[in-house]
């Protein structure tokens, strides 16, 4: 609990990008995304832990999907209700002139792209080498790397250049797909 506490002002800053960037049409909705996804890789350490020990995961009786959604189903919560404190200030602060979903959607995008990016396993380094100025790098290694940050930029380009509604059915099956797969 005293962890969760001590991030109050990445709440805040996270609120303030959100009336910021979503309040004001035509400003791209990256600006949150970024801020969100921060905020979730700062609380996503169990999800981390059992990812990089799965010794650990054998000490609990859910396997799998069952035991990443139990773990994640705290950050769910408090993902829908910042998207919906987001949508209620883009109401009051707009008018209704900009979509109260879009919020609640890239808070959804940011969330599963950091349930992605904390479920990472070991690189596979028997995929092949690319050659790059500082020497080689395994290609199991850079996709290891950009894993999250994948689902992220494609999570928040369907958000702000799609209808809402898209966006928000989009974030909500990347969610669901992140927390099944890991």
């Amino acid at each position: 609990m005293r962890s969760r506490l001590r991030l109050w002002p990445a709440w805040a800053a996270v609120l303030l990008a959100g009336l910021a960037t979503l309040a004001v049409p035509g400003v791209h909705v990256a600006v949150l995304g970024v801020a969100c996804f921060a905020l979730w890789l700062s609380s996503l350490g169990s999800v981390r832990m059992l990812a990089s020990a799965p010794g650990l995961a054998r000490l609990f009786p859910q396997r799998g999907w069952r035991l990443r959604l139990a773990l994640v189903t705290p950050h769910l919560l408090m993902a829908l209700l910042l998207g919906g404190l987001l949508a209620v200030g883009v109401l009051v602060v707009s008018g209704a002139r900009v979509s109260a979903l879009a919020p609640l959607a890239v808070v959804l995008v940011a969330l599963a792209a950091a349930i992605r990016w904390t479920s990472i396993r070991t690189p596979d380094h028997s995929t092949g080498i690319v050659m790059t100025e500082s020497g080689p790098v395994p290609l199991g290694a850079m996709l290891t790397a950009a894993r999250g940050a994948d689902l992220l930029v494609i999570g928040l380009a369907v958000v702000a250049s799609l209808p809402p509604v898209v966006g928000l059915c989009a974030a909500m099956g990347g969610l669901a797909w992140s927390a099944a797969k890991g």
